[in-house]
């Protein structure tokens, strides 16, 4: 039996986890690692550049700026099609590689709180055993992987340089950089996505500001993107169905999408996790874990299944896991396999509101809406947070004329973080 299974856990130790069972994928573990000397030397050199520069009478002074230079690339049809194959066989390489890294963890599997498509999705309780798998667990990736990343960007980067017009080999970039946490470069490379108009170029650049934790730009950014795009993949990026239940999920489907506006934008302005922050994050999580969906297309995943629905549905519900484990199980008609298993981030909440606090909102209280639920629909773990428990209080709401003043107590006496503070 082949497995796959994602966990997501919480702040208590629970955790979330889907599995899928798989006889005709099976990997054999003793493959040949890809990224050897040879495999990466089938990238041939770049085709011919020519420089042009401004004429200068007399070299520029150490006061006078430099001369432009522009670097034009001549690309014939088959340099084109070569610097493409090369590039998807670069990521190839590198995602087996990455998975031939991940540590090997205890199998489990059986019963399914929840199914998603091919996946098996279960809760767990047992907060001892999932303490010591946390524990166990490797805190980083294999310095082999990282330096294999590397490399995939500089060949990402001449492939850019090469065909500006590759969205395919564009995007891969900013996924890399921004997953090796060079933000800056990942949003430097957006940017340089041609056409500067296309909804997926300006994707990808509110997909770097979102993880450089400028959240208000991203927001700018996607809403251009949403704007450039035609109707159907608009209201694909808007669908609330994925987080809506009961009669208001129905509902909603049997909207227009152009009519689905007010309870779109109440749904996002209760999702946002914190007002004192710039920009609604939960909202560029959302469009981010859409560019990330996006990567995907003609892309080697770690999942080692196709790419379909379901792994969608997950990654919108839950985002991209942040750590991997392989587990090694024995089938009688193929032999050993083993399954991957991804760690979604512990402290991830339901930031997202039940669909009867959207329906009215006035008639909601703490009991409606628990930020930490271990069947919750989707989950996020904002990076600039950090929670140990719900916090007990108390709200007051005292009219004055034409506003409204609202008290709040509390008492963090128990917070470890902040109960030893003045």
């Amino acid at each position: 039996m082949f497995f796959r299974e994602v966990k997501t856990t919480s702040s208590v130790r629970r955790k979330r986890s889907w599995a899928r069972p798989n006889t005709w994928a099976t990997l054999v573990l003793g493959l040949a690692c890809l990224n050897t000397p040879a495999a990466r030397g089938q990238v041939d050199s770049l085709p011919d550049i020519q420089v042009r520069r401004d004429t200068l009478s007399d070299p520029p002074s150490s006061s006078e700026s430099a001369p432009d230079v522009q670097v034009q690339i001549i690309v014939s049809s088959a340099d084109s099609t070569r610097i493409f194959k090369n590039a998807h066989s670069a990521q190839r390489r590198f995602e087996r590689l990455r998975k031939s890294h991940f540590p090997w963890a205890f199998s489990r599997g059986g019963y399914c709180d929840e199914r998603i498509g091919r996946l098996c999705m279960w809760y767990d309780d047992d907060d001892e055993e999932e303490e010591e798998r946390e524990a166990a667990r490797p805190g980083s990736e294999h310095k082999n992987v990282a330096t294999a990343r590397k490399e995939l960007i500089s060949e990402l980067e001449r492939d850019a340089l090469s065909i500006p017009g590759d969205r395919w080999a564009r995007g891969q970039l900013v996924r890399y950089l921004v997953e090796d946490g060079r933000y800056d470069e990942a949003i430097t490379a957006a940017t340089r996505c041609v056409p500067a108009g296309h909804p997926w170029c300006a994707a990808l650049t509110g997909y770097s500001l979102h993880a450089a934790g400028r959240f208000k730009a991203a927001e700018e950014i996607y809403a251009q993107a949403l704007a450039a795009m035609r109707p159907p993949q608009r209201c694909d990026w808007n669908d609330l169905s994925p987080f809506l239940t009961g009669g208001l999920r129905r509902a909603y489907r049997r909207t227009p999408c152009g009519e689905r506006g007010d309870v779109e934008e109440r749904f996002w302005w209760l999702a946002d996790p914190l007002y004192l922050q710039a920009g609604n994050d939960r909202r560029s999580e959302h469009y981010s874990r859409l560019v990330m969906v996006g990567f995907q297309d003609e892309a080697e995943t770690p999942f080692g299944i196709p790419w379909a629905s379901d792994l969608r549905e997950v990654t919108l519900r839950y985002g991209w896991p942040s750590s991997w484990e392989r587990t090694q199980s024995m089938n009688l008609y193929s032999g050993p396999a083993y399954a991957i298993v991804a760690h979604h981030p512990a402290a991830g909440r339901r930031f997202m509101p039940p669909s009867d606090v959207v329906k009215d909102p006035t008639q909601t209280d703490a009991q409606d809406w628990p930020l930490h639920d271990k069947a919750a629909r989707t989950e996020y773990d904002p990076a600039y947070a950090f929670f140990q428990r719900e916090l007990e209080h108390q709200l007051s709401l005292f009219r004055r004329g034409d506003s409204t003043v609202i008290v709040a107590a509390f008492d963090l006496a128990r917070d470890t973080r902040w109960g030893a503070g003045p």
